[in-house]
């Protein structure tokens, strides 16, 4: 793997790490909600 496809990977796994803890908090909300 060179050094561009080391930092795609990176920024992508920071994207889907920041957008899944963002759903998480809807969801947690959602749930207290009921």
């Amino acid at each position: 793997m060179n050094k561009n496809e080391a930092s795609i990977y990176r920024l992508a796994s920071r994207f889907l790490y920041f957008s899944g803890s963002k759903i998480f908090m809807v969801w947690q909300q959602k749930k207290k909600q009921k």
